[in-house]
């Protein structure tokens, strides 16, 4: 087979960030004829359309080359006398789907800001999609809260880079979930379980589908890290103005160091420092918490998401320095930080 320097753009686009260097067979696009398929065996890509049969370079179309994959490697990956690629493709007559609006798409988009980064914590690491209709993430510290598709099923999906990119240019989206027999481990029988999210979607005519295994496990029971209610409520401070300070914050601290104080000098004024360094002085009405405590500590890169990337923030509720925080915003969405713990 050889490898064709003729490709459509959008596909190729996006499959540059499905093609993985970990093995020859996952460096290059299939055709098979009918279909380009890109694929990690986790993440699948496809495009239906009439395609010379044969692999497609994302990076190297300028180079035609023999393509050798070993026979062992393929049939490692076979099913159900498939082709790896073709084995890879999900069918879709049993799956109902969900269109997606801006809203939701935006929505997606913020919860991926607040998912766990630590490959340790693979129940963390996506946007989980609650019975009642929540969309939630979490890593742990700080996590979002919004109204997402009722109806949908619960499940918890990896926002990857190609799903953040298909959130920004398609013209179209929905998505469903697809499901498979397992056998339960305890009664020994077979149940239907969620195994992928997919999504069908279009730029400009053109027609594509993206699916990706979901996350297995529990999420975490993230009802209970609400607090039920918060003695004191303030209104954010300007948005400008902490920009400038979290700028300068990235230029003059330490990568390791990430905190800034917030320290109290009267009812109308806060001082934001850390160590020796003082940014600014602003004017923000915040009262000392229930224990009196004029100072608090928060992370950084968690309050920049909170303040700036997570919509409009209307409230900031609190009762303890050293205990959850509420981030209220406009569109109803809710987001819940821990401050860095100090020692008094």
């Amino acid at each position: 087979m050889l490898i064709q320097n003729n490709f459509p753009k959008d596909f190729m686009d996006l499959a540059q960030n499905i093609v993985t260097k970990k093995a020859n067979i996952f460096r290059f696009v299939c055709s098979t004829g009918d279909k380009l398929v890109a694929t990690n065996m986790d993440e699948t890509l496809v495009q239906c359309g009439n395609y010379k049969e044969g692999f497609y370079s994302p990076k190297e179309s300028a180079v035609l080359q023999k393509l050798y994959i070993e026979n062992e490697f393929k049939d490692s990956y076979k099913k159900d006398d498939k082709e790896p690629f073709e084995s890879c493709v999900l069918y879709q007559k049993d799956v109902f789907f969900y269109k997606i609006n801006d809203s939701i798409r935006n929505k997606i988009k913020i919860a991926e800001l607040y998912t766990s980064k630590d490959p340790a914590r693979e129940f963390m690491q996506g946007v989980f999609f609650d019975k009642e209709g929540k969309i939630v993430a979490t890593d742990g510290r700080i996590m979002y809260v919004t109204n997402g598709i009722p109806e949908f099923p619960v499940c918890q999906i990896k926002v990857t880079k190609i799903l953040l990119k298909i959130l920004d240019i398609a013209d179209y989206i929905e998505m469903g979930i697809k499901y498979a027999n397992s056998k339960n481990k305890e009664t020994n029988q077979e149940v239907r379980v969620a195994k992928y999210i997919i999504f069908n979607f279009k730029i400009g005519t053109s027609e594509f589908t993206y699916s990706c295994k979901l996350i297995e496990g529990k999420f975490p029971n993230w009802k209970a890290v609400i607090p039920e209610k918060q003695d004191f409520h303030v209104v954010p401070f300007d948005k400008k103005i902490w920009k400038d300070i979290y700028s300068a914050s990235k230029k003059l601290q330490p990568r390791y160091d990430k905190n800034l104080y917030f320290t109290i000098e009267d009812s109308n004024h806060v001082t934001i420092s850390n160590d020796d360094i003082v940014y600014a002085t602003i004017e923000w009405s915040i009262e000392p918490d229930i224990n009196k405590r004029n100072v608090l500590v928060f992370n950084a890169d968690y309050l920049n998401i909170l303040l700036t990337k997570s919509g409009e923030l209307i409230d900031i509720g609190y009762t303890n320095f050293l205990r959850a925080f509420t981030f209220t915003y406009k569109d109803g969405s809710i987001a819940v930080a821990m401050p860095t713990q100090i020692k008094e």
